[in-house]
């Protein structure tokens, strides 16, 4: 399978992903998901990290060689997001960091990494 098709696949999940979490946050059913409790970590990093996936889906659909060197960046650091998130306090701590802030920070790290990664393979590729 070449690159573009595992590209497409990733940005259909990542939309597929975004519909089912923003879906489920927003429904109209008596049980609120995303309010404040057990499930809201789960559903904030779902929909963070599904704009965040689609949005450098597209960008990896303009650009040729990055796809691999991207995507090992992208096990690493979704298996120690899940990680901190998991391990982080839901009420703050003295901190005052919960999982919603890790969340929203990991997805923003990830955004401005993954760009980075992609923008420096595309320079260095049309260097040479």
């Amino acid at each position: 399978m070449n690159y573009k098709k595992k590209i497409l696949i990733m940005l259909l999940i990542s939309v597929i992903t975004g519909i089912f979490s923003f879906g489920t946050c927003l429904s109209l059913s008596t049980r609120h998901y995303c309010s404040p409790g057990e499930f809201e970590a789960i559903f904030n990093f779902l929909a963070l990290f599904s704009i965040a996936f689609g949005t450098i889906s597209i960008v990896l659909l303009f650009t040729k060689g990055a796809f691999d060197s991207w995507k090992l960046f992208a096990i690493i650091y979704l298996i120690v997001s899940i990680f901190l998130v998991s391990v982080t306090s839901n009420m703050g701590g003295m901190l005052g960091i919960d999982k919603e802030f890790v969340t929203m920070w990991l997805a923003g790290i990830f955004f401005v990494v993954s760009l980075g990664i992609i923008l420096g393979k595309r320079e260095k590729q049309s260097s040479l």
